[in-house]
């Protein structure tokens, strides 16, 4: 899953990731670390909403025009499956961690806000992104990249799965210092734990059915433009135990994990 979908707007011309976040493409094919302020605002300017594959983008909306500014918010709501619940409430017992919560949660609502910024001072203070799917563009993803996709989740599976039973191999004392050093309860450790090993489960055994490639037309407005600006967008949604989720919501878990690994591994 290190490929992320991308069209330019137009030939030679910079999209508008280039020009507001000032991208490269090459960044574009990166997943970096929760406190790489552009690769993080890909990660949150191209979520997709759950429910069907054609569902209306809302949540992208919200994220452009500024509405939705909490990451912890954001990572949940891209899962649209059992797994988001097992996200929370690891996020809600790491983020009593100020390291963590500073790290993780408010670097990246700095970098939301930052693109909020920019975007004013691209297209005025008054400006509206609005999202639409082109349904006449969407093409069904084979057979083949399914399986790909699915292994891909039970291999980042593995990882939690590992990462939790390391945890659990922990002696008691061990598990005092280690809550100690999180400045968390050893009981909270303990549910933390669990659900560390409840999310490695739900992702080895992921089923991927279906998928499509969308393409998103974005239309711009603001008191900087002289008329609206639109551009287009490729958004990957994948059919994962029956439900509907943007690619990108485990593109966030990979960073999750790598995250979790840096304090607890």
């Amino acid at each position: 899953m290190d490929d992320l979908s991308y069209t330019p707007a137009a030939e030679g011309k910079p999209s508008l990731k280039d020009r507001i976040l000032g991208m490269n493409k090459a960044l574009l094919a990166i997943i970096g670390g929760a406190l790489a302020l552009v690769i993080v605002a890909v990660i949150l300017i191209t979520l997709l909403a759950g429910g069907g594959k054609t569902s209306s983008f809302s949540l992208l909306e919200k994220m452009y025009n500024g509405k939705i500014t909490s990451y912890e918010t954001a990572v949940v709501k891209l899962l649209n499956g059992a797994d988001k619940n097992t996200v929370s409430n690891i996020l809600k017992i790491m983020k009593k961690n100020d390291d963590f919560k500073e790290d993780y949660l408010e670097s990246n609502e700095e970098s939301l806000a930052l693109m909020i910024e920019r975007f004013e001072d691209e297209y005025g203070d008054d400006f509206k992104v609005r999202i639409r799917n082109e349904r006449d563009s969407q093409e069904q993803i084979d057979e083949d990249d399914l399986d790909d996709y699915k292994d891909d989740l039970k291999e980042l599976g593995k990882r939690y799965a590992a990462l939790g039973k390391s945890l659990s191999s922990l002696k008691s004392s061990e598990k005092k210092d280690l809550a100690e050093d999180l400045d968390i309860s050893v009981s909270d450790l303990n549910k933390l734990i669990g659900y560390i090993k409840d999310l490695g489960s739900v992702l080895k055994t992921a089923k991927v059915t279906d998928g499509y490639d969308l393409e998103a037309e974005m239309t711009i407005t603001g008191s900087e433009l002289d008329e609206p600006e639109t551009e287009y967008e490729n958004l990957t949604v994948l059919k994962v135990n029956g439900k509907w989720v943007s690619e990108f919501g485990y593109e966030a878990l990979e960073d999750l994990y790598r995250t979790l690994y840096r304090f607890l591994g």
